[in-house]
């Protein structure tokens, strides 16, 4: 089982951290910032080829509103005290996060769990080295959502990680076309259970959130400068928000120049909240296209379009 791009996702966590407490997933390959070597006028254009994918996808293929059916393997890796998540509380949750993306019309369904315990020694802080010596192996092609449920994540800057995600078009990439590093890696104290399921509340959609990348979404601050310039994620109805605004630090708009309030009710943003969060209708789009383009099983090449 080969872990590369999880250890590049780790190594991107010092660009990403700024922006975000709660999250590390990060694409080198497709962010701009003043801390990243990438221009502006760089990733205007891989969003500008991407929005273009989804035009094709939603035009030229017959199946783009249907149902997408996705298999979810759930890998529960614990340790003696923390981590551990039963059966009940795992269909709980699925269950959830089925109902976050009803108006998607996504629709996830368990086809197996993994469950592991390991001592690891007082200090322990590795998140690779755990899931490699825990032994268990992803499962499925790029279209199954393996969930890795860990006891423990790398938090060297105390930032309250909770979990981070592969991007869709990795799987075109040759250093991972053994799928073995895609999915998404979430702390298990973010899943509600028996014990605690009104505590959780304001950390219980990163699982959701997690999804989202693995289905083609950034953060709508992402590729924004604090100024309000660049691309951001890339869709036009999520208004523009400042990667220091994230917990709302700055009011309700930290982009008054620009349309929109800043997003606080969707789900690919951190504002603490209970509430009922949400997809917009173009970020639904965007999950819809990048899956057809490169998760949708037997995806033949007359189903592809043109990404450069």
């Amino acid at each position: 089982m080969r872990f590369q791009a999880l250890q590049i996702l780790l190594l991107g966590y010092v660009a990403s951290t700024v922006a975000s407490t709660k999250c590390l997933t990060s694409s080198p390959e497709l962010y701009c910032s003043e801390d990243t070597p990438h221009s502006v006028e760089y990733c205007e254009e891989k969003l500008a080829k991407q929005r273009d994918m989804i035009s094709c996808q939603r035009s030229k293929n017959p199946g783009f509103s249907e149902t997408i059916n996705i298999d979810v393997y759930i890998h529960v890796i614990a340790n003696e005290t923390h981590g551990h998540l039963d059966n009940q509380t795992l269909s709980r949750h699925i269950s959830r996060i089925n109902r976050d993306f009803t108006a998607s019309n996504i629709a996830f369904k368990i086809k197996g769990v993994d469950k592991i315990v390991r001592s690891w020694p007082i200090g322990f802080d590795n998140t690779h080295d755990m899931i490699m010596k825990s032994g268990i192996q992803r499962k499925g092609d790029m279209s199954a959502l393996n969930i890795f449920f860990l006891a423990h994540i790398d938090d060297p800057l105390k930032n309250h990680v909770l979990g981070w995600s592969s991007m869709p078009w990795w799987a075109m990439q040759e250093s991972i076309r053994d799928v073995g590093s895609d999915g998404i890696f979430i702390h298990s104290e973010t899943v509600p259970t028996s014990l605690n399921i009104t505590a959780k509340k304001d950390e219980s959609d990163t699982t959701t959130h997690e999804i989202g990348h693995w289905l083609g979404l950034f953060h709508p601050w992402d590729n924004t400068l604090p100024d309000c310039s660049g691309p951001g994620d890339g869709i036009d109805d999520t208004p523009a928000m400042t990667r220091n605004n994230i917990k709302g630090a700055l009011g309700p708009d930290s982009c008054p120049d620009l349309a929109g309030m800043d997003p606080v009710d969707n789900f690919m943003v951190y504002t603490h909240n209970s509430g009922e969060n949400k997809f917009t209708p173009q970020q639904i789009e965007r999950m819809r296209a990048m899956w057809f383009q490169y998760r949708a099983p037997d995806n033949g090449t007359s189903s592809l379009c043109k990404t450069a």
